[in-house]
């Protein structure tokens, strides 16, 4: 069973629905196919899930995404 650290890490990962109303990304879906970008935002929320649980991800501290 997952600590609570761990579920409250979790739980504070914006949606992909969330993260496509971002202007970053927004500046992305101008430039880009739709399906490409909407598949790398999901791609990048999963990494991090699996960072999270798999207890990789403190080797970063904090995450910053760029476009």
């Amino acid at each position: 069973m997952m600590n609570d650290r761990i579920q409250d890490l979790l739980r504070n990962i914006p949606s992909v629905t969330d993260l496509l109303s971002t202007s970053q990304v927004q500046e992305m879906l101008a430039c880009h196919p739709r399906q490409m970008v909407v598949g790398c935002v999901r791609d990048a929320v999963d990494e991090l899930r699996a960072n999270i649980t798999n207890d990789t991800g403190g080797q970063c501290g904090m995450v910053h995404v760029e476009g």
